[in-house]
């Protein structure tokens, strides 16, 4: 317990799992997955984390699949891929201080969260041309078919997996 401004009582509570800060009848909650919950009547703030990793990536948002923060590379990959091309293109990439295996293309989830937040990430491709304005998820079915976004208009759809379509990887 420690005193904030003008004599109020802040209290901090920590356990493996997470952090609270109670103060002035607000409760703040951080916990190991990067969530953080706010309780209480009061008008907040939200700041995105700051842009600036030391491998170049942006934050994107949280996963709809894993509930931890995502992190997008900055640009699309210079080439246009068939889905296979772009699974064993991820699973190769390295750099920027990070080992083969860590960037991925994103589930079909994640990439709408990707085409939500298109204008705070930049550098999308919103013509809407085949191939350069699609983009590939990783989410595929048994018949041949991968899950795709158009990022001009956010349409989701289903493509044969040897068309070809831009590709932007992401890291948890």
């Amino acid at each position: 317990m420690t005193e904030g401004k003008a004599g109020q009582e802040v209290v901090l509570i920590e356990d493996n799992t997470e952090t609270t800060v109670v103060r002035s009848g607000i409760r703040v909650i951080f916990n190991a997955n990067g969530i953080i919950d706010i309780y209480g009547r009061i008008l907040v703030n939200l700041y995105a984390p700051a842009n600036d990793m030391e491998d170049g990536t942006i934050f994107a948002g949280i996963s709809p699949d894993t509930n931890k923060p995502m992190y997008v590379r900055p640009t699309d990959e210079p080439l246009v891929m068939k889905w296979n091309q772009a699974m064993i293109y991820a699973a190769r990439l390295e750099g920027y201080g990070r080992p083969a295996g860590t960037y991925r293309v994103p589930t079909d989830g994640e990439l709408n969260v990707l085409f939500q937040n298109r204008a705070r990430i930049g550098g999308f491709n919103e013509t809407g041309s085949s191939p350069f304005g699609l983009y590939w998820s990783s989410t595929h079915d048994d018949n041949h078919y991968a899950s795709d976004q158009r990022f001009s208009d956010g349409d989701r759809d289903w493509s044969r997996m040897g068309d070809y379509a831009s590709v932007r990887l992401v890291r948890s």
